[in-house]
């Protein structure tokens, strides 16, 4: 799972104190080197969530007034810098020491709630979020509202949405980046989206009864183990554990066994000499999900040892300082060993048995092929990755197997490299399995997923688990239906696969309520919050049992003619991966605004259309498209085919017409259609129409 799990509560009295004097700071000091010139302020007032005159609540926050919402997320220093959007004041977030650190803005007043958010980020990491913070049960959830490639010197837009459910607490919206690089924020605005309820009138849910459910373990206990992901809140809530104890025999701690919720940070530094080359482990925040685990006879895949994401920074320098320098390839070899050791130490000394499994790396694959850049790799070397298995298979229980762990490893480019790389690993014995994440859409086609898992398992000769299955609703009419068709075709796939002989031993799903799950706008998993078991659970019996989904009455299908001009408040278009939308009134085929894609970090990153609607018919379609790209394509969003229905050739820089006709398939849940080109240039489109081929 990519996430960033924060394990401490920020207060609002943790803002920094004001050291020193602020009239000493020379105003030719350039803000972006860390100084603070004389036009720079240290935040130190936080205003409370402003209300519109209505008393609907809102932040609309651009750092131009004398207080403001922000508050420091971990050891942050914020500063109001003149160096925003046309000039104006932004907020500069630096001394940042771990990726979750950045800037925190209050938002319970959103609670139940749909928010839209929107903000401009600059900063010189390759990625920079909006997230959202809340407790549901005792448990916190980190989730994403919208992420945005950055790594430049200029002031990206990100906008996103997201539903708060009516059971959080402690509610925060915050930035994030991937890397510790200062961050600067500008005209950040969180708003409700549509119509608001207050959240005295919203109830909590109650659980609903869950003694009648079929038993997933005990359906599937001839094919493979069913598990899932927990949290301590599940653990300590009874009927989410009874519901755990009766559908699932394997579990996963969503975030306690992971580097950054383990490693001991206090301890290490209290004596640096005798742990420079050993990191001091505590295992008290797992402890309570360990313990239940053990009483209920579960068995547990461990995750994850060797990570990018989630791992302290600190701990990759000499002197664990990371103002210093970075260790060499010795110590850190010794530190991952001594690390690895120790986690199997404790593992077999205090739980002797419960472990089956353990992913010993966890998604060291780039998106785009070959290594991810990480700190690991950097301090030891292209072959940290048979470095940790090696130990590992050192220090392991002779019964615990050795996983590698990835997502989209379904997808043909990427799961070369991954059997690039885990060859020589399996070659020498120290590869038992491959871990193939689930968070998928339903835009996979189940035998692409099917074809990926056997060629692990033959070109590997290793097991296969289904790891952090969780799949995206569809944004379509009968969404609940098309997600449970879909888990019903999924798993009669992982059957037939099993009988094939296809060494599947696992499916794990990520988490066990849509509420709780780090996606959970998506809607990805088998539970309402409520427990209420959804069509995805009942697809997932019924591809045991044989029964069919009731499909929903639905009217017929909207088949009018998609028009966007981009002329009005709001537009059909959406974003395909980090690429970022904005309607601009400098370039405009016809009338006086267009569409700017722009942002894209890779060439397969636009815009999209929907066309769901027209599935089964014959579409005619065009649209005008103007790049410095030398050529760019209409495609249509399925995934592992992606076929491109029209290439132009636009190397004239001038507006280019796009025509073609298409026969939509039925056989997919959603379709879109994408602008993209062959490199990451911007791409600009207007007047795009879509209409059945037979409609004069």
């Amino acid at each position: 799972m990519k996430r960033n799990a924060l394990q401490q509560c920020f207060c609002r009295t943790a803002i920094f104190l004001l050291l020193g004097c602020m009239t000493g700071c020379s105003s030719q000091n350039s803000a972006s080197e860390g100084t603070l010139s004389s036009e720079d302020t240290l935040v130190t007032e936080v205003a409370p969530v402003s209300e519109s005159v209505s008393g609907i609540p809102a932040i609309n926050e651009n750092f131009e007034g004398d207080s403001h919402l922000a508050i420091p997320r971990g050891d942050t220093v914020l500063e109001i810098i003149p160096d925003g959007v046309n000039n104006s004041n932004a907020l500069k977030i630096s001394n940042r020491t771990d990726s979750w650190n950045g800037v925190n803005f209050e938002a319970d007043a959103f609670r139940g709630n749909s928010i839209k958010v929107n903000a401009a980020i600059k900063s010189a990491g390759p990625a920079t979020r909006i997230s959202i913070q809340y407790d549901v049960d005792g448990n916190t959830t980190y989730n994403w509202i919208v992420s945005v490639a950055t790594g430049s010197d200029s002031f990206i837009t990100a906008n996103g949405a997201y539903d708060v459910p009516g059971n959080a607490e402690n509610i925060i919206i915050y930035i994030e980046g991937d890397t510790l690089d200062d961050i600067f924020l500008d005209n950040f605005t969180a708003e409700i989206d549509g119509t608001y309820i207050a959240p005295d009138a919203i109830a909590a849910p109650a659980s609903v009864d869950i003694s009648a459910y079929p038993s997933l373990k005990n359906l599937y206990e001839d094919y493979f183990h069913m598990g899932v992901a927990i949290n301590p809140a599940i653990v300590s809530n009874e009927n989410f554990s009874s519901l755990v104890c009766s559908q699932f025999d394997s579990i996963t701690l969503e975030n306690n066994l992971k580097p950054e919720s383990i490693i001991d940070k206090e301890a290490t530094l209290a004596d640096l000499d005798a742990n420079r080359s050993q990191l001091v482990l505590d295992f008290t925040t797992a402890k309570a999900e360990l313990d239940w685990a053990a009483s209920q006879g579960m068995t547990i895949r461990g995750h994850t040892l060797i990570w990018h994401s989630q791992t302290p920074n600190w701990i990759f320098y000499k002197d664990y300082d990371i103002n210093g320098e970075l260790a060499d390839r010795t110590l850190m070899l010794t530190r991952m060993e001594n690390y690895i050791k120790d986690v199997f130490a404790w593992a077999d000394t205090n739980y002797p048995g419960l472990f089956s499994a353990w992913d010993i790396v966890n998604e060291a694959i780039a998106d785009n092929g070959g290594l991810r850049d990480s700190l690991w790799r950097q301090t030891i070397g292209d072959d940290y990755i048979e470095q940790a298995f090696a130990f590992a298979r050192k220090y392991a229980p002779a019964d615990i197997e050795l996983f590698y762990n990835d997502y989209n490893s379904y997808q043909g480019l990427k799961q070369g490299y991954i059997i690039e790389v885990l060859e020589p690993i399996a070659a020498a014995g120290n590869l038992d399995g491959v871990g193939m994440q689930g968070h998928i859409s339903t835009s996979v086609k189940p035998e692409l997923f099917i074809k990926a898992l056997e060629k692990y398992a033959n070109q590997l000769n290793v097991v296969i688990h289904v790891t952090e299955l969780d799949i995206v609703m569809p944004n379509t009419p009968a969404a609940e239906y098309d997600q449970g068709a879909y888990h019903q075709n999924l798993f009669s796939t992982f059957i037939e696969a099993k009988k094939a002989g296809i060494p599947l031993e696992s499916v794990s799903f990520w988490g066990l309520t849509d509420t709780l799950s780090w996606k959970s706008n998506d809607k990805p998993l088998l539970f309402r919050g409520d427990l209420s078991a959804k069509p995805a659970f009942y697809g997932v019996t019924y591809a045991i049992t044989g029964e069919s989904l009731e499909a929903p009455s639905l009217p017929e299908a909207d088949l009018s003619p998609i028009e966007e001009d981009f002329e009005g408040s709001s537009h059909l278009a959406v974003p395909r991966g980090d690429a970022s939308l904005k309607v601009v009134t400098d370039e405009s085929q016809n009338g006086e605004h267009s569409l700017l894609i722009y942002n894209r970090k890779e060439n397969w990153n636009g815009g999209m259309i929907d066309i769901t609607n027209f599935k089964g018919h014959t579409i005619t379609f065009s649209a005008y498209v103007k790049t410095a790209s030398p050529t760019a394509k209409i495609s249509a969003n399925i995934d592992g085919v992606w076929p491109n229905l029209v290439v132009n050739d636009t190397s004239s820089g001038d507006w280019v017409l796009f025509e073609g006709t298409y026969l939509v398939p039925d056989d997919v849940i959603a379709i879109e259609l994408y602008f993209e080109t062959e490199d990451t240039t911007d791409i600009y489109v207007d007047n795009i129409t879509i209409k059945l081929a037979d409609e004069s």
